[in-house]
């Protein structure tokens, strides 16, 4: 199957997707230097390069299987003033993201963003987002993810998003996210513990918020300190 890569950075959901054996098709980016490192990542000379996604015609875009996007988080995130939908620069890229979808019919989605996006303005955003992808005709589910517990140093939740196309014979009207147990970065897991959609909290930070950083903390140490030796050398030896 193949994919365009909407809203790109510098390609991390590319990378998931092209080691699942995926081959992407084309990409849409506007921020210069993230494009420029893109380049510099990925072979893109047979690829489409889209641009900004507000100025395109959907039915230009060739055909594809999924769509991938890390739509910009600035007005939903908590370090910034959450204007929300309301951002016409920043804000409404999800109404063009579901135009396309309308129009190209791809598949499968997979959409993130920060995780401030669920209690935006009382969790109404969040509401309107999953409406407006309903109606554009997929079956929706979404989870927050922590990069934390999938093998990397650095603790940072976000949401996610799957959406598959109704008309999918295959697929039951329920999507589900199904997640493999979250990866324990201390001998003995006694800080990876996994709660609600994939989230990964102490039990010191699930009954006392104010314990929260102390505890994410203790896991980043923890990750450095017992993470995977490197696999031994050909002389035996690990290597440095």
């Amino acid at each position: 199957m193949n994919f365009i890569d909407f809203c790109a950075g510098i390609g991390g959901a590319r990378l998931g997707l092209e080691r699942c054996g995926f081959k992407c098709v084309g990409f849409s980016e506007i921020d210069k230097a993230a494009i420029k490192s893109y380049e510099k990542f990925y072979d893109v000379t047979n690829e489409i390069k889209i641009g900004d996604l507000t100025t395109i015609n959907p039915n230009a875009l060739p055909n594809f299987d999924i769509l991938t996007s890390g739509f910009p988080c600035q007005s939903f995130s908590i370090v910034g003033k959450r204007e929300g939908l309301q951002n016409q620069d920043k804000g409404q890229i999800i109404y063009y993201l579901c135009d396309i979808l309308k129009i190209k019919k791809p598949k499968y989605f997979i959409l993130e963003n920060v995780k401030g996006l669920v209690n935006h303005d009382k969790g109404n955003t969040l509401k309107i987002i999953l409406s407006l992808l309903s109606d554009a005709g997929y079956n929706v589910d979404y989870a927050i993810l922590n990069s934390l517990n999938f093998g990397l140093a650095q603790m940072r939740e976000r949401i996610y998003f799957v959406g598959v196309k109704k008309d999918l014979p295959a697929h039951p009207p329920r999507v589900r996210i199904f997640l493999p147990p979250p990866r324990s970065h201390t001998p003995q897991g006694q800080w990876a513990t996994s709660w609600g959609q994939g989230e990964c909290r102490s039990p010191a930070a699930a009954s006392d918020p104010r314990h929260r950083h102390r505890a994410q903390d203790r896991q980043c140490r923890a990750w450095r300190k017992h993470r995977s030796p490197s696999p031994p050398s050909a002389h035996g030896s690990a290597t440095p």
